[in-house]
């Protein structure tokens, strides 16, 4: 990572903390009623409600992401292996019938 792009992470993470930070600080008198069906949360401070809610829908969305992300990195995995096999093939001077004949039989 060069140092540029890690200044530029470093000074946006520090951006969203100081508006993290402003946002509460501007609703901290702010209080809701959170009604969760069988029960109802009183008085229940803003900000708090705001975090909750982006934390768990990031791990809403990690949830749901990872089985398809998992899938996404095996099939990437198989065309490297590929690649890398026709790739030995090519420079070991290998004819391309052969290696065509070689690929479909190993799978």
């Amino acid at each position: 990572m060069s140092r540029k792009t890690l200044v530029t992470r470093v000074l946006g993470g520090a951006v969203a903390v100081v508006a993290l930070g402003w946002f509460a600080y501007a609703n901290l008198g702010e209080a809701v009623d959170l009604r969760l069906g069988l029960f109802t949360l009183r008085d229940v401070p803003l900000p708090i409600v705001i975090y909750c809610a982006l934390v768990l829908g990031m791990l809403a969305m990690l949830g749901l992401g990872l089985r398809a992300d998992l899938r996404t990195r095996q099939a990437l995995e198989r065309y490297d292996k590929i690649a890398g096999e026709l790739r030995d093939a090519v420079e070991s001077g290998e004819p391309a019938a052969e290696r065509e004949q070689q690929r479909t039989s190993s799978t």
